[in-house]
């Protein structure tokens, strides 16, 4: 590669031992700590421009530079590269510097060597480089939060499955707080916030992440709406949450170095070492960015990340609420006509009169909370997705249409037939055992149920009695009885048979 251009003040320096005080090459190359060859250069491209010392003692530095290093190449000899198209190519992934050299030579046979390449496209990119904003921060104000991109490998039983980490910095002392979780879901985003609150022992006035979905549902510089969870959250410990603009990193560089940092320092140095649970894993998490904290910083060997939070940053903190989150979400639905929302494969009930209306539902680990205009109109014990528990419905939320054919199952029928006893107990279990389907069955015990709701459960005794003694096994049967009119008492069932006046007898049917 090619030795860069020395600064053009000292090649006026060179000129003026040479001309003005006869020095010789060697003497030169002493006084201004430059190689003798590259003296002897300079005095060449000198000569050859008639150059001498007054004639360039006013010159800027600039047009000194012009006139030693003219172009020597004819127009059109060496094409010059479209750099906007390289620098494009060189944002794709994958993509390096050297490939674009490769696709540029394949294109012009004549072109320049790579490292002249690279020369031009460095003075390129340097010269149209975007300025950038150095940025003052308060302690204890702020603290920039994002996942790193490389995860950490877990042997479960299962397999092995890769934990991402969640990594936040305080940009004044550059503290760094980093460890494992299983997902990047709102439950672990924001799980990772109370912790990180917890290690800290206090809580900054301001939160910086980027656009993430668990974390900001809409992205905008001016007016980015926070995630409900994570809104939730921010209230309940008095802070705030400033996201950065979309796709700049630079917005939250502490945090950016805080990755590279986990990165290198944490996940490198772990890379060879075998895991079996989350827990274990975080613990040596913990070690190493413990060392990371306690090193010596390159800008002052004297203080350490730890030492500026404790001693600037810590006390500065707000004070951790009594309490700490709980880690839930939020969803909202508009009601459906079956009255029931669905989390994670299984379905909730909720009031039917709300049907049609939009409920907000918070779901915690253990509990699923349904609230109607800022109201709660329901909870419900949060159940996993499992065979043979698909709905979890509570009778009131029910209209009492549904509450009734709800009742109507082989299983509560039968409850209800053998609460009252007797024989329409027996008749009832007489039914079911008869029956080709246990609904057949459940509907004609419902039918008795409901004649002895109109007739009262004295007369359905007797009616049931009767039919048993008639060896019927038929809710018509009862309820013709009953719509004649007041039955005779007879022996029970269970005790025996005896006369009666609505026993025909044999004598009937000759």
């Amino acid at each position: 590669m090619p030795r860069e251009r020395s600064d053009m003040r000292r090649v006026k320096e060179l000129l003026r031992l040479a001309h003005e005080l006869g020095y010789s090459k060697r003497q030169i190359a002493l006084s201004i700590r430059m190689p003798k060859t590259t003296v002897g250069d300079y005095l060449a491209r000198a000569a050859t421009a008639g150059l001498c010392y007054a004639d360039v003692a006013g010159m800027s530095e600039e047009a000194v530079e012009a006139l030693l290093f003219q172009r020597v190449e004819l127009p059109g000899q060496r094409p010059m590269p479209d750099w906007g198209w390289g620098s494009a190519e060189l944002g794709r992934r994958g993509v390096t510097l050297m490939l674009v050299w490769e696709e540029y030579r394949q294109q012009h046979r004549d072109g320049y060597s790579y490292s002249q390449f690279r020369r031009h496209f460095l003075n390129h990119t340097s010269a149209g480089a975007e300025p950038r904003m150095r940025r003052e921060h308060a302690p204890g104000v702020a603290c920039e939060v994002d996942y790193a991109g490389m995860t950490l490998t877990i042997s479960t039983v299962e397999g092995p499955r890769q934990a991402s980490i969640f990594v936040g910095c305080l940009p004044f002392s550059g503290y760094l707080y980093a460890e494992a979780t299983w997902t990047q879901t709102a439950e672990d985003w924001l799980a990772s916030h109370v912790r990180l609150f917890s290690h800290l022992d206090g809580v900054v006035s301001k939160l910086v992440p980027d656009n993430l979905k668990t974390g900001i549902t809409h992205a905008s510089f001016y007016d980015p709406v926070v995630n409900r969870s994570y809104h939730e959250l921010a209230r309940h410990y008095g802070t705030g949450v400033v996201p950065t603009r979309v796709r700049r990193p630079r917005d939250k560089a502490a945090a950016e170095k805080g990755v590279q940092i986990a990165e290198t320092r944490v996940l490198a140095a772990l890379r060879n070492r075998v895991f079996f649970t989350l827990d274990e894993a975080n613990a040596a998490i913990r070690e190493l960015v413990a060392a990371v904290n306690a090193r010596p910083l390159t800008t002052n060997r004297t203080l350490t990340r730890r030492r500026l939070f404790e001693e600037q940053e810590k006390s500065l903190l707000m004070p951790l609420p009594a309490e700490p989150f709980v880690i839930g979400r939020w969803f909202r639905y508009k009601l459906a006509p079956d009255y029931h929302v669905s989390i994670e494969g299984v379905a909730y009930s909720v009031p039917y009169r709300l049907i049609g209306r939009h409920v907000d539902v918070f779901c915690t680990v253990s509990l699923v909370s349904i609230f109607h205009k800022g109201q709660r109109v329901a909870a419900h014990a949060r159940h996993d997705a499992e065979p043979g528990r698909a709905t979890v419905t509570l009778d009131e939320h029910r209209p009492p249409n549904h509450r009734a054919a709800a009742l109507l199952t082989p299983e509560a029928v039968r409850a209800e037939a053998a609460g009252l006893g007797g024989a329409l107990e027996l008749l009832a279990d007489r039914i079911f055992a008869d029956a080709d389907h246990p609904d057949q069955a459940a509907r004609q015990v419902a039918g008795l149920l409901r004649l002895g709701q109109l007739h009262g459960t004295v007369a359905l005794q007797a009616a049931a009695t009767a039919a048993l003694s008639a060896n019927v096994r038929s809710y018509r049967f009862v309820q013709h009885l009953l719509a004649r009119g007041p039955i005779e008492a007879v022996e029970d069932a269970a005790g025996g048979l005896g006369p009666h006046a609505n026993l025909r007898g044999p004598a009937y049917y000759h």
